[in-house]
């Protein structure tokens, strides 16, 4: 044969290969995107309550302790329902966990505007904060099975975009808010939620989590045998993680709490306006998990 008739041949091929590698790289990094944007979005739906205690307050005539109250069991509701979450997803499929979270937050975020009694709200609440709480923990299993290289870049990549659901979330939830009312904030991120849902249930990526699953099972199962059985309490750097964790959430917790409380106030601002300068409090936050990522690839 030629070297004229082999060209064409050789070029198709090439062609075929790439579009083979593409396609590949394609459903890696758009998964990776999609749970990059589920993670945006499931801080949104937290970050936007901030900006929206004035307009509670005010609808309902609370004090600051009671709105302190409110945070609290809030946050405590999140913390907690992390640990049902982490045996549920160590059980089953992990991308279903995530995939009925977003369900549930829909579905009780959406349900907002039906309810006008402050109980209602506060169940309300309580019960979306319960459903968000189930996110993180098979998230960031799902993460470190799919990416057993690079770990600190791919988790500073998604923490980045927590980060930018909560910088956006004041600032829409400030203007949706002092505009429409501030149950229509949670009426406006329940469509994105459903969205994902919906993405995350035609996603082809519970069968490369199946078999990822396998293998870890296995080698899970090999250093069970070989390494004796202690408590969490063996492991001090998860004492200090805890630690760590906890002062973080007590200073921005609470910051952002009572933040747009104090600018409008005794600031005289309007809601939107505080939600603007809670988002530019926020922003640090971007760069910071970014840095913090490929830090912990360098030093560990």
């Amino acid at each position: 044969m030629s070297d004229r008739g082999l060209r064409p041949k050789v070029v198709k091929l090439q062609h075929a290969l790439i579009k083979i590698v593409m396609k590949l790289n394609y459903e890696k990094h758009s998964g990776f995107f999609l749970i990059t944007f589920s993670h945006a979005l499931i801080h949104v739906f937290s970050a936007s309550l901030a900006p929206l205690f004035p307009l509670i307050r005010a609808e309902f005539g609370l004090s600051y302790t009671a709105v302190g109250i409110v945070t609290f069991i809030l946050s405590m509701c999140w913390a907690f329902s992390g640990i049902p979450a982490g045996i549920v997803s160590d059980k089953t499929d992990r991308i279903k966990v995530i995939l009925y979270t977003f369900l549930f937050v829909g579905i009780f975020s959406i349900a907002m505007v039906l309810v006008s009694t402050f109980f209602g709200v506060l169940l309300l609440l309580v019960f979306l904060f319960l459903s968000m709480g189930f996110f993180h923990p098979p998230v960031y299993s799902y993460l470190s099975d799919r990416y057993p290289r690079k770990k600190g870049k791919i988790v500073g990549i998604f923490e980045t975009g927590g980060s930018v659901g909560v910088l956006v979330a004041p600032l829409v939830a400030g203007v949706v808010g002092f505009h429409l009312g501030w149950r229509y904030v949670y009426t406006f991120w329940a469509i994105p939620a459903f969205a994902t849902a919906y993405l995350l249930s035609r996603f082809p990526l519970k069968s490369k989590l199946r078999s990822v699953k396998r293998d870890k099972d296995n080698k899970k199962k090999t250093r069970e045998k070989s390494l004796p059985r202690t408590g969490l309490s063996h492991y001090p750097h998860l004492k200090a993680i805890y630690l760590v964790q906890g002062f973080f959430g007590f200073i921005v917790g609470g910051s952002t709490s009572f933040l747009p409380l104090y600018l409008t106030d005794v600031q005289g601002l309007a809601v939107s306006t505080a939600g603007g300068m809670l988002a530019l409090f926020l922003a640090g936050g971007l760069i910071g998990k970014i840095i913090g990522g490929r830090c912990s690839d360098i030093w560990n």
